[in-house]
């Protein structure tokens, strides 16, 4: 889910956001975030695996492992969760859209 690829979206940074806007910058932070945590689970769990059992810092490792480990699961359902978001908010926008549209006609 984190490499999937979306139409770009420009940000004014000046101005109120639209919903589709906030909602896609929610979206991008969790999904970056979600990466970065992903990246210093493997960290941890490698840095881990090449310590003999027995090695002091192994107590410690295991310790930011779970932590970690509890993020990342956090983390898939916030970003997945912060996806229908944005998608519901496009739907919206399209939607009032297609009205304003047909008032024109």
């Amino acid at each position: 889910m984190a490499c999937r690829s979306f139409p770009f979206i420009k940000v004014n940074s000046v101005g109120p956001k639209t919903e589709v806007e906030k909602a896609f910058i929610k979206f991008q932070d969790l999904n970056s975030t979600q990466v970065e945590i992903t990246g210093e689970l493997i960290d941890v769990r490698n840095k881990l695996l090449s310590m003999p059992i027995d090695a002091p810092p192994t107590r410690e490792l295991t310790r930011q492992l779970a932590i970690l480990n509890k993020r990342a699961t956090e983390l898939v359902s916030e970003v997945f969760r912060a996806d229908l978001e944005y998608q519901a908010a496009v739907q919206v926008e399209l939607e009032e859209m297609a009205a304003e549209a047909d008032k024109v006609v």
